[in-house]
């Protein structure tokens, strides 16, 4: 099932034209109140190295923590505590960026939930100690300087609100909802980076690699295929709570250039982001045969794609439009039933030629 909201805000205008406070309340306010809803909510970046999404991202974790610290202090919720953890995704390896670095691995559990093993998180209940955790993680995030852009980004930063509940006097606790910041680094281009190392350039493409199996798994959800390839890489395997679920939210920021020399990065980024937004149509307005056939939503669909069907001509053959074209607005025919009619038109021509030949007259 897909995201029911799925909202893609670009960034037209330059950056320092724009409030930090109007980019939250566009992008990330609406998020807040569906954690408290076991919701799973998501915003993340994309466009060309140099676009400024890192400048971009880095206010909205603290605004964010701050209004979540605001709901916390309703009674309803004293029970429920943020907790922050912050990886970074680098050569398709991850890294604990709150934990000196630490090598982790992302799982699979029972429930086919995606797990970030080994990830240490930590208890907040103060906006300062979130800014001291996001200048740490910055501090140890992977970067580096290339021939597009001299203090790029050079892995995908992924960090995470998650609100728990203790219960059973504090021993165990469960997830309320979950919020994802994620920074994705920048698409690059062959032709614009020349002139880099041979680390640089496998730096690049493992982040194009990474991206490009993002927009596989767009395209799929777009075309409503039966079967999404998550796994793909690590970045979307992380992504797949984002996309999926009755309770997923996502917004995705566009960040494009206004130079010249950008075009082509700027049309893929519209592109790309006219893609994602067309994503947050509701499950039971797409077409049936969707990520996951059968279930009670499927059926539900597929009804009220009967019921909106055409009423038949009642002309019959007094049609304007002519036999082949009639049949090209047909319904693809089953495969069962093909085969079944196939059979019974061989075994009308077998008859056929079984019987006698007239006698001549």
């Amino acid at each position: 099932m897909l995201a029911q909201t799925l909202q893609c805000v670009s960034m037209l205008v330059p950056l320092h034209c724009i409030a930090r406070k109007q980019v939250y309340r566009v992008t990330v306010e609406p998020l807040v109140h569906t954690l408290f809803n076991n919701g799973k909510a998501t915003c993340f970046a994309y466009g060309q190295t140099g676009s400024g999404k890192t400048h971009t991202m880095s206010p909205l974790p603290i605004r964010a923590a701050a209004d979540i610290l605001q709901y916390l202090v309703r009674p309803e919720l004293r029970d429920v505590s943020l907790f922050v953890s912050c990886f970074e995704i680098y050569g398709n390896k991850v890294f604990d960026l709150l934990n000196m670095r630490k090598k982790l691995n992302i799982l699979e559990d029972g429930k086919k939930k995606v797990c970030v093993v080994g990830l240490k998180e930590h208890t907040v209940s103060d906006v300062e100690v979130v800014k001291q955790l996001i200048e740490e993680a910055n501090h140890r995030r992977s970067v580096g300087s290339t021939a597009a852009n001299s203090d790029s980004s050079r892995s995908h930063s992924i960090m995470q609100f998650a609100l728990k509940r203790f219960i059973a006097g504090g021993a165990h606790s469960r997830l309320v909802g979950k919020l994802s910041f994620i920074d994705l680094a920048g698409s690059e281009r062959g032709a614009d980076t020349f002139d880099n190392n041979r680390q640089t350039r496998l730096e690049g493409a493992e982040i194009n690699k990474s991206l490009l199996a993002l927009k596989e798994c767009i395209r799929a959800l777009d075309s409503d295929a039966r079967h999404v390839p998550f796994r793909g890489s690590k970045l979307t395997a992380v992504l797949r709570d984002s996309f999926l679920g009755e309770t997923a939210r996502t917004v995705m920021v566009a960040n494009i250039s206004p130079t010249a020399t950008c075009v082509e990065h700027t049309l893929n980024t519209l592109r790309y982001a006219d893609r994602v937004k067309e994503l947050r149509k509701d499950k039971a307005e797409r077409a049936p045969g969707g990520v996951t056939p059968g279930d009670e939503m499927y059926h539900a669909a597929a009804q009220r794609a009967a019921v909106n069907l055409p009423p038949a001509n009642p002309c019959g053959s007094g049609s304007d439009l002519s036999s082949h074209e009639l049949a090209s607005q047909r319904p693809p025919m089953p495969q069962q039933h093909m085969q079944q009619q196939q059979q019974v038109q061989y075994q009308q021509y077998e008859q056929q030629q079984r019987s006698p030949a007239p006698a001549p007259l």
